[in-house]
């Protein structure tokens, strides 16, 4: 990750500085997308990084479908350039692991291990997704079989057959971790 999204960012941070809400209050800046991600991606053309027109963008501070290609150890030390505290509204931070890889004797080891460097270095909160394509696949094609599938989206967790097409697609997109 480049220095550019910590000044986007920061930029974000400063922008809001002074501005009151209808209550009083000030803006406090927060990064997630809920679904709204899918939607501004959808009619949104190609960009210089390699994302293809109407691809989805990414669900909140992660890399987009298919860039987080160095593994979860990195990707948590980009995260980590972040001041955390500077966006008090909180975040939407999406880990991804195929199933196989958190099996077995050490695979909650493993998983122990990243998230305590994560928060020990100022992370601030993260989404997991255990989640294998190919199943996803099988629970959109045929629902029925799959009524208690629960998914991670982008600040909130559903039942993946409550969702749209759109995003039950983008859930399995998002579900593979190398293009």
């Amino acid at each position: 990750m480049s220095l550019l999204p910590t000044y986007v960012v920061d930029a974000f941070g400063k922008s809001l500085e002074g501005f009151v809400n209808a209550r009083g209050g000030r803006y406090l800046m927060g990064i997630y997308s809920d679904t709204i991600h899918e939607f501004f991606g959808r009619i949104t053309g190609a960009l210089p990084y390699g994302r293809r027109k109407g691809e989805s963008f990414s669900s909140g501070l992660a890399p987009g479908n298919g860039f987080d290609r160095n593994g979860p150890t990195a990707l948590i030390n980009s995260l980590n350039r972040f001041d955390f505290r500077t966006i008090p509204n909180g975040i939407n931070f999406n880990l991804k692991f195929y199933p196989h890889t958190l099996q077995g004797e050490k695979g909650p080891m493993v998983l122990s291990v990243l998230l305590n460097s994560y928060f020990k270095r100022g992370g601030m909160q993260t989404q997991i997704n255990v989640l294998d394509p190919e199943e996803l696949k099988r629970a959109r094609d045929n629902p029925d079989l799959y009524p208690n599938l629960v998914v991670r989206v982008s600040g909130y967790t559903v039942y993946f057959n409550d969702l749209s097409p759109v995003m039950k697609d983008e859930i399995i997109q998002r579900s593979t971790l190398i293009v």
